[in-house]
């Protein structure tokens, strides 16, 4: 199959659907297709920094990343030359992620011109304002014209169904990620930054407000008194949060206590949590939670909010603990009591590593996704030879 996937932006800049979207192409190359990804060179979806290439990267597949213009007053970043660039693809199927953004609507309207299958995988977030109700109609039209709509969870298709959208019309299928990276045993790299003789929890994911990191540095006073070698490793890229979160640290006298890294290469962040007492998410909203997976897969403890779609991925007391998502007190006990007992942690990353090789299994979902194209393209072709 010729496939084009689109998306707002891509490797290396660093988001859950960025890693999903690479994943799925890279695996479906290796899998003889012929796949190109039509991008944008932007760092971040709403930034107007340009995303740095670091030197040795390659990507797997054509990638285009095309440069952007914005709507006054709207800033919408919108790259003007996809739709001519998916067409000279000519490609047998087009699968757009994320509905909200605007290389979406252009994937469909060339979709529709060309006659070939158009693929949703909605990455459904409702919003305030008047835009979201443009966003929403714009949205209705898509899906009632896609040829397959992708939810990523049951939680998911639960928001698209609240509006109005018919749940026949939505197939959940989890992100295609390989885990492997995460299942391989890997040296410590503590020592790094003199943790080597300290229990670690680690925080993963972009620094942006709504992931709440805050409150995990808050729990940190609760926490470092009942276990005083216990150290906060914060991996991931500032989306504007970090100096806020930095000043927090620094009001609570937790300098030493808490670690920013940065963002890590996917080998260090792999070793991160393998050698973590436990892996704790602090996010108000998740359509899904890929770090939740990789977290499980590496073996290590999962504390997770309970919200969103966090409750379709860790079965509490079984593969993780959750708590209330905005209590830091319930967010404090939860985590002391995952630390403070090894059975416990032992039977819930057990339990965790199971259910990432049966749910969660990377060409089990890459099997599926293949069926929807191959179901979708018959139904085309069935459609025009009426």
């Amino acid at each position: 199959m010729n496939i084009i996937q689109t998306t707002i932006t891509y490797p290396p800049s660093l988001g859950g659907l960025d890693r999903y979207v690479k994943e799925t192409t890279e695996g479906l190359i290796k899998r003889g297709h012929d796949v190109s990804v039509v991008t944008t060179d932007l760092e971040q979806p709403f930034s107007r920094n340009r995303l740095t290439i670091p030197s040795g990267y390659t990507d797997v597949g054509k990638v285009h990343r095309l440069p952007t213009f914005r709507i006054p007053r709207l800033g919408l970043p919108i790259p003007w030359k996809a739709g001519s660039i998916i067409r000279q693809h000519h490609p047998d199927i087009i699968h757009a992620h994320c509905a909200f953004h605007s290389v979406a609507p252009i994937a469909w309207r060339v979709a529709r011109q060309v006659q070939v299958p158009f693929i949703l995988n909605t990455v459904f977030s409702p919003r305030p304002g008047a835009f979201w109700k443009l966003y929403l109609r714009m949205a209705r039209r898509m899906i009632g014209q896609a040829a397959c709509v992708i939810a990523i969870s049951d939680f998911e298709r639960e928001l698209l169904i609240r509006e109005g959208i018919s749940g026949d019309r939505v197939t959940v299928l989890f992100p295609g990620v390989d885990l492997t990276i995460f299942k391989t045993p890997r040296a410590s790299i503590y020592p790094r930054y003199r943790l080597e003789r300290n229990r670690v929890i680690v925080s993963l994911g972009r620094l942006a407000f709504g992931k709440r990191v805050d409150r995990l540095i808050q729990a940190m006073p609760g926490l470092v008194r009942n276990n005083p070698d216990l150290r906060l490793l914060v991996i991931g890229p500032d989306y504007g949060d970090e100096s806020r979160l930095r000043r927090i640290v620094s009001d609570l006298a937790l300098d030493t206590f808490v670690i920013f890294t940065g963002p890590l290469e996917e080998e260090d962040v792999a070793a991160a949590l393998q050698w973590s007492s436990a892996f704790v998410m602090t996010s108000d909203f998740e359509l899904f939670g890929i770090t939740l997976i990789e977290a499980m897969a590496a073996g290590t403890a999962v504390v997770a909010p309970n919200v969103a779609s966090v409750p379709n991925v860790v079965r509490h007391g079984e593969t993780g603990l959750l708590y209330r998502h905005d209590s830091i007190d319930d967010l404090t006990t939860t985590v002391v009591h995952v630390l403070a007992d090894e059975r416990l942690r032992r039977s819930l990353t057990e339990a965790a590593k199971n259910d990432v090789r049966t749910r969660f299994d990377f060409e089990r979902n890459l099997d599926r996704l293949q069926e929807i194209y191959v179901a979708a393209i018959r139904a085309n072709v069935s459609r025009r030879n009426a």
